[in-house]
């Protein structure tokens, strides 16, 4: 019955883990608001005419490069599109690590090891769900912020609601487990001092 279930498990981690990197790398070659189409000369504050278009409030006036991504141009959006990287960078190596770890044969056939790989691939949908937010926060208008940030809010706070209430369960039937094998252990120590 272990067996079967831990055959269930490597080819349900497969499957989640080939999906999130999937995901993950159209997420690093697309990211949002997507990539520059066309090169652009440097130019000076002085250089910049009315026929740019650059108004007042626009975060800066740059120079790019055709495949760069866009909002890494903006200097007021640069920092979180370092987040936006920085999580899905996590969540495709960790899909890439899962996916490596179960096809090089390792004896995976103790629950402990797949609770490794578990526990990696729960870190890895966080990050997924941190790049998420943050390409929702990033591609949003300046006249929808609000509106964004409460939905955000709200959805962090369901996450984490989420993920403390897995956590707190796992740790409980931890703690079980380890009373139980404790509990054994004494037993059978006294079981061995008393014959």
């Amino acid at each position: 019955m272990t067996e079967s279930w831990l055959s269930r498990k490597r080819e349900s981690l497969m499957i989640v883990a080939s999906l999130i990197a999937t995901m993950a790398f159209q997420a690093g070659t697309n990211p949002p608001g997507g990539l520059w189409q066309d090169n652009s000369p440097s130019k000076s504050i002085s250089q910049v005419t009315q026929h740019d278009t650059i108004i007042a409030d626009s975060p800066s006036v740059f120079d790019h490069l055709a495949g760069e991504s866009i909002i890494a141009c903006y200097n007021d959006k640069k920092f979180m599109y370092h987040i936006y990287l920085f999580c899905n960078t996590v969540g495709f190596v960790g899909s890439l690590s899962i996916i490596l770890l179960l096809v090089t044969g390792l004896p995976f056939c103790r629950r402990f090891w797949m609770w490794i790989l578990t526990v990696i691939l729960w870190l890895t949908i966080t990050a997924v769900t941190l790049t998420y937010v943050v390409a929702i926060w990033v591609a949003a208008p300046s006249k929808e912020t609000r509106i964004v940030e409460d939905l955000l809010y709200f959805f962090i706070s369901i996450w984490g609601g989420v993920m403390l209430v897995i956590a707190v369960l796992h740790t409980i039937r931890l703690v079980i487990k380890l009373f139980k094998w404790l509990g054994n252990f004494i037993l059978g120590r006294i079981k061995r001092s008393c014959v």
